[in-house]
């Protein structure tokens, strides 16, 4: 059975945790599974991703992991374990660590695997939880496209596009989103269905679009030379499917070389 422990430091003050817890023991009720030995792992253990683990620091609010694996019940009686007790790597008086939802909790007991060994509860050393990024909610924008009269097959047409954040909260430009650039012509994109994205200078723009606030983008499009000259539209759309989805359309003629 394989599961995790996960401590918070609720004080003012920060903490540290270096190594394994130096004792756990599974309660069922009131009463202490004494037929559980106890191992303290060296190594953050295969359920941590870094597999590397060294003294963590926890200043208010952070939180530190345990990866916990239960091996080898061959008692006929299935207790069910209600808590672990749980002496942190320092020592101290134990902390009562109960199941949290969703999820089985501590419902249960490892299968037998060596009648005639004993089982084994094995903690291994503490691992830093990395904090959960704040969900963003998607801001309505609007895009404008300044667009020349004219272009000229073959050649390159430069026009600006006006992305304005029209939310109440900064628009938050991680990842930075792509863009396309199309002509249309005759009614049809020149550009199969799956058309080429290309990635802003979000660097220059910063991380976040304030409320309110619009930015001018500098684009380019090379025309193909093989446009028939003739009106067509300039169609340019940001981030298609994603939260930031705008398109802006402008018409344009096609001169001759």
């Amino acid at each position: 059975m394989l599961g995790w422990l996960t401590v918070t430091n609720t004080g003012t003050r920060p903490c540290v945790l270096s190594g394994a817890p130096r004792l756990i023991r599974l309660r069922s009720g009131d009463v202490i599974l004494d037929q559980v030995t106890y191992k303290a792992g060296k190594d953050a253990g295969a359920g941590n991703e870094s597999g590397v683990a060294g003294p963590v620091l926890l200043r208010q609010g952070d939180q530190a992991t345990a990866y916990l694996w239960w091996t080898n019940w061959c008692i006929p009686m299935i207790p069910v374990v209600t808590a672990l007790l749980v002496s942190l790597p320092a020592g101290g008086n134990p902390i009562v660590a109960t199941p949290t939802s969703p999820g089985p909790g501590l419902g249960g007991t490892p299968r037998c695997d060596v009648p005639t060994a004993g089982s084994t509860f094995t903690a291994y050393a503490f691992v830093p939880v990395q904090p959960q990024e704040p969900t963003v909610e998607p801001q309505p924008a609007a895009v404008t496209i300044s667009v020349p009269p004219t272009a000229t097959a073959g050649s390159d047409l430069a026009f600006s596009v006006i992305l304005t954040n029209r939310g109440g909260q900064p628009t938050v430009l991680n990842p930075c989103p792509t863009y396309t650039e199309d002509l249309i012509v005759g009614g049809s994109a020149l550009k199969p269905p799956a058309p080429k994205q290309y990635l802003r200078n979000c660097a220059a723009i910063g991380s976040a679009l304030a409320p309110g606030a619009s930015v001018t983008l500098g684009m380019h499009y090379s025309v193909p030379a093989t446009v028939t000259p003739g009106p067509v539209d300039l169609v340019w759309s940001m981030d298609p499917g994603g939260p930031f989805d705008v398109i802006a359309r402008s018409p344009l003629t096609i001169l001759a070389p």
